[in-house]
């Protein structure tokens, strides 16, 4: 587990990690300027208490894989009280997959365990997120936060296989550029598969690009 402030946190896999409570991955609780946490695989983390994958107090995080992260309370992938931005969130497991204050925009929540997946108190940005498929329900929100505003939707994001892991989306998914209107890409990984011809690569070479 990691306690930054006022860092760069990027281009890692941050994996299998186990915290008490409060971030099993990462842990941010910097002032300002805040922290930026992009690009990184955050996958099989766990907490007793709330951000099996990470819990941060202001950070962005932007392009990051959150996957089979865990908490016993609250959410299981991640808590975040920032901007939250182009991630990809998939099969954690708590009441919640993500709870969050703050810019929760473009973000793909599909599959995860739990009683609500974006829970949020008094935030203002809500926009273009695609929740879908969660055990308890794709959105769960607390006022002022409006789910029926800012183009928000559920639909099956159109991985190109879940099964291995290759969360890269289909050209028709709705998560595409231009599959959503006024949305642009949704999630964290770009086009990788559809009728038309792409350039192919495994999971493993999408990971590279991570390092």
């Amino acid at each position: 587990m990691s306690t930054i402030s006022n860092a760069i946190v990027e281009f890692n896999e941050i994996r299998d990690n186990y915290a008490g409570e409060y971030g099993g991955g990462i842990y941010d609780y910097g002032g300002q300027p805040y922290s930026v946490i992009r690009n990184n695989v955050i996958s099989g983390n766990g907490t007793h208490v709330d951000g099996g994958g990470a819990w941060f107090a202001g950070a962005t995080f932007i392009g990051n894989l959150v996957v089979g992260n865990w908490s016993d309370y609250f959410a299981g992938g991640l808590y975040g009280g920032g901007e939250i931005r182009n991630n990809t969130i998939v099969l954690n497991g708590g009441e919640y997959a993500v709870w969050a204050v703050g810019m929760i925009v473009a973000n793909i929540i599909v599959r995860n365990q739990g009683e609500g997946i974006i829970a949020c108190a008094g935030s203002p940005n809500l926009e273009c997120n695609n929740s879908w498929g969660n055990d308890g329900g794709d959105y769960t929100t607390e006022a002022p936060c409006d789910t029926t505003m800012g183009s928000n939707f559920s639909a099956d994001p159109m991985f190109c296989a879940e099964y291995p892991e290759d969360y890269r989306i289909s050209q028709q998914s709705p998560c595409a550029p231009g599959g959503h209107p006024g949305c642009g890409l949704v999630g964290a990984f770009p086009v990788g598969c559809g009728a038309t011809a792409v350039e192919p690569s495994s999971w493993g070479r999408i990971k590279a690009s991570f390092r």
